[in-house]
């Protein structure tokens, strides 16, 4: 983790109420990053517009991130997020190659490129076609895209579709995950305060980051179990960081990593 990726993850965590410069020092230091280091880091990111002063020592994350925080939170819905599959599929055509931000906004949300100018996935997600639209274009989707949902795809195409996820390694990431969160959630009651803090931070922040972007593929396809299991030990673990985290602000284990090429590509 950079100082910038550390901040903006933070930030990211207070939203609109952002946090005191004396927090983000405090966290930086937790990471081994010096003050001058994370000051520096902080200005720069206040000068390009992603982070913005409110006050004296004070910041927030700026405005265009909204979308992603949407984005993110949505991994607390969980298995709710999908419904059964009935073999249709979400099909978005653009008029021309997608640039860095529209293939991160749709590849996110678990599409896949099947032709050129069009991305695919299954018609399994539980929210309303136009809510999902609306999202995709204030994140980035140009509104010249044309997007179709309950669309028909031959088995080959599905084949291609599906044969882009390393299923066997997916699987592996939730059992690891979920190994890591056991573990955690065993010992962060009895570790030094600012020890618990960092583990829950960049452990936390690594399993939202994981089922935020979860392609959400089908039961046919992808058993859910694991993925569900995963979601549950987080809910669980999130309760137990802000615990950790308590100073009447919200916990850290909430943030997300994202990188500074990821958030840029979204402000555009």
């Amino acid at each position: 983790m950079k100082p910038a990726n550390l901040i903006l993850s933070l930030l990211r965590t207070y939203q609109h109420q952002g946090t005191s410069v004396k927090n983000i020092m405090d966290t930086g230091a937790m990471f081994g990053f010096n003050q001058n280091m994370m000051r520096v880091n902080l200005s720069r990111l206040v000068t390009r517009g992603l982070v913005v002063n409110t006050g004296r020592g004070h910041y927030r994350i700026c405005e265009v991130a909204d979308p992603v925080n949407q984005f993110v939170e949505n991994w607390r819905a969980g298995e709710n997020r999908v419904v059964p599959w009935n073999d249709r599929w979400l099909m978005i055509c653009l008029a021309e190659s997608a640039d860095e931000k529209c293939a991160w906004v749709l590849s996110s949300h678990g599409f896949r490129l099947l032709h050129p100018y069009c991305w695919v996935r299954p018609d399994n997600l539980h929210e309303a076609f136009s809510d999902l639209l609306a999202r995709l274009q204030s994140a980035g989707l140009p509104a010249t895209a044309v997007a179709a949902n309950e669309a028909h795809l031959s088995e080959d195409q599905a084949q291609q579709y599906f044969a882009q996820f390393d299923l066997p390694a997916l699987a592996s990431t939730y059992q690891r995950l979920t190994a890591k969160l056991e573990v955690s959630i065993d010992r962060l009651p009895e570790m030094d305060q600012e020890e618990a803090r960092r583990e829950s931070f960049a452990l936390g922040g690594e399993v939202i980051s994981t089922l935020a972007k979860d392609p959400l593929l089908p039961e046919t396809i992808m058993p859910a179990e694991r993925r569900a299991r995963l979601w549950q030990l987080m809910l669980t673990y999130d309760r137990l960081g802000r615990s950790v985290w308590s100073d009447g602000q919200p916990a850290g284990v909430t943030a997300i990593p994202i990188s500074q090429t990821e958030f840029q590509s979204l402000r555009g």
